[in-house]
């Protein structure tokens, strides 16, 4: 393994993409450790190995100009004024997105999210107390031991489902789970 300092590093050296000054120093290390000789030959084989298994798709005709074409076309503008349009267009852009993130956080569905978790916890609160000790009697002998009381059997159920149902909750997108 090599050593956490220079993993980074590394595989940054191998691929060329180091100062001078701070590829000699990485190649000095590498030169007095062993682990991290050995991660820089893993790296360069693997780069090897990719290189020879990855083939680059072709390129359409003209891809070159067109996309210098959209470059220039889409482009910061070089006068002033313009550019300074551009930095008020993107202001009200972010601010709109902003503001329509905080009206998501208080939704009407992220309310009944927070109620129905509410009531999923309360009534597995409820159905602790009451079938913990039924359920605790139903248990194998050996594992009756583990829970000294129905109400540590009960604990563990409700987290279970309280989990759970916080999970499902959580899965669908713009509602409770975007603020947990």
């Amino acid at each position: 393994m090599a050593c956490p300092a220079f993993e980074v590093l590394i595989a940054d050296w191998v691929e060329g993409h180091l100062p001078p000054g701070e590829a000699s120093r990485v190649a000095r290390h590498v030169e007095r450790c062993r682990d991290c000789a050995a991660f820089a030959r893993q790296w360069r084989a693997l780069d090897a190995g990719l290189s020879r298994g990855l083939r680059p798709r072709p390129l359409s005709a003209g891809f070159r100009q067109r996309l210098w074409q959209r470059i220039e076309g889409e482009g910061l503008a070089r006068d002033p004024a313009s550019r300074e349009e551009l930095k008020q267009r993107a202001q009200v852009e972010y601010d709109r997105g902003l503001a329509r993130m905080r009206r998501r956080v208080w939704s009407f569905g992220a309310a009944l999210d927070a109620v129905g978790l509410g009531l999923l916890v309360a009534a597995t609160a409820t159905a602790a107390v009451v079938h913990a000790p039924k359920l605790l009697q139903a248990l194998p002998p050996e594992l009756q031991g583990r829970f000294p009381s129905p109400l540590w059997l009960g604990a563990v159920l409700g987290v279970a489902v309280l989990v759970i149902g916080a999970l499902a909750v959580c899965r669908r997108p713009g509602r409770l789970g975007s603020w947990l």
